[in-house]
């Protein structure tokens, strides 16, 4: 099964991390690769993944016309 990864940024230093889905969960940390800060994930974070997800599967559901 393919992991998918979630495009995260430092909030020190603006550097794309790519997560994978898996390890965004409410409380989950991270360190940034460039600048070794802790990139932190809260329950708002998680709320807009799902969301996201949400609409994709909307789309994938959705025939083309």
């Amino acid at each position: 099964m393919a992991e998918f990864l979630v495009k995260v940024y430092c909030p020190k230093c603006y550097t794309q991390i790519n997560v994978k889905l898996s390890e965004l969960h409410p409380g989950a940390s991270i360190k940034c690769p460039k600048c070794g800060a802790d990139v932190k994930f809260n329950k708002e974070d998680t709320k807009r993944v799902l969301e996201e997800l949400g609409k994709i599967e909307d789309t994938i559901k959705t025939p083309e016309k």
